[in-house]
This record gives structure tokens, C-alpha cells and sequence, in this order.
């Protein structure tokens, strides 16, 4: 008992480090500053990951941006405007079940079938996030640019601009 008691308050004790640390870290400029360059500003490993976290947050309020800006665009035509807010949602719920995928794959030898003990949640995770993000927002951005001088909206989901967010 006086083991998880001791675990339970070393976890709080994280907690409130990670949100005092966050507080103290500069916001990135995701226009400016890749991933790689805002996360090695920090020297630990736990700080690094909290400035991916707030990266990661950076890149899904531009992507939301982006969305709602897309979405009052079609709001002359419900039903797809109703399919963008679907397909949307889906590509968000997407990116964190890939993600959770990718790091629990991570941690498990395919040939033995035996599982390792990983961190969870760690660079992995985050990575894959990240650079789905990083595409999606491209995909977007160039829709918004070129869905009223082009009629083949199609292209806009397989061509993808040079200029990205995110560094990969």
C-alpha cells in the first residue's frame, strides 16, 4: 500500500512539474522553427518532450484554422460542408490511433510475438502526429488556395505544396 501511495504522488509531483515547465517554454513558430529546432532548445529528455507536446498543439490550432476556414467556404453547399466536418474528425481520430499503433508496435518483436515494456506515449507517438499534421495542413492550405481557380478539387488532395510546416 505505501508503495502505489509513494507511486501515486511521485506521478503528481510529475504533473505539476510538466505543467510549470510548459509554462516556462517559449511558444513555437511553426512557420519558422522546425520540430527538431524547437525541441533541442531543451536539454532533457522530459523537456524536450513537453516542448513536442506544445508543438504538436501549435500545428493542430493551424490545422483547425485551416478547417474552418474550408468550412465556411462550403457552407453554400450543406452536404459538403457536412462530409469536409466528417472526413475532418475522422482524419483527427486517425492521426492518434496511428500514432498509439506506432508507438505500442514499437515495444513488440513480430517474429517471437513478445512485448516489451515501452515509455508509451513518447517520441514515437508524437512523431507520427506530428507529421500527419504537417501533411494534412499542406493538403489544406493548398485546397484553400486553389479550390476557386481549379474545379478539380481532387488535385488538391494528391498534390501537396513544397512550403510546409513542421520541418519533415
Amino acid at each position: 500500500m505505501v508503495h502505489r501511495k509513494c507511486s501515486f504522488q511521485i506521478l503528481i509531483l510529475m504533473i505539476v512539474f510538466a505543467f510549470a515547465s510548459a509554462d516556462e517554454a517559449p511558444a513555437p513558430d511553426i512557420r519558422e522553427q522546425s520540430v527538431q529546432e524547437y525541441i533541442e532548445s531543451a536539454e532533457a529528455c522530459f523537456d524536450r518532450k513537453i516542448l513536442f507536446s506544445l508543438y504538436i498543439d501549435a500545428m493542430k490550432v493551424e490545422l483547425d484554422d485551416l478547417a474552418a476556414r474550408i468550412n465556411i467556404a462550403l457552407s453554400e453547399v450543406p452536404s459538403l460542408q457536412e462530409s469536409f466536418r466528417e472526413a475532418h474528425e475522422d482524419f483527427t481520430a486517425c492521426c492518434h490511433s496511428r500514432a498509439a499503433l506506432g508507438e505500442d508496435i514499437q515495444w513488440y518483436n513480430l517474429e517471437t510475438g513478445e512485448s516489451y515494456f515501452g515509455s508509451g506515449y513518447g517520441y514515437t507517438r508524437m512523431s507520427i502526429i506530428a507529421s500527419m499534421y504537417w501533411e494534412q495542413t499542406g493538403v489544406y492550405r493548398h485546397i484553400l488556395e486553389t479550390a476557386s481557380e481549379d474545379p478539380f478539387i481532387y488535385e488538391s488532395f494528391v498534390v501537396l505544396p513544397d512550403s510546409l510546416i513542421g520541418g519533415y
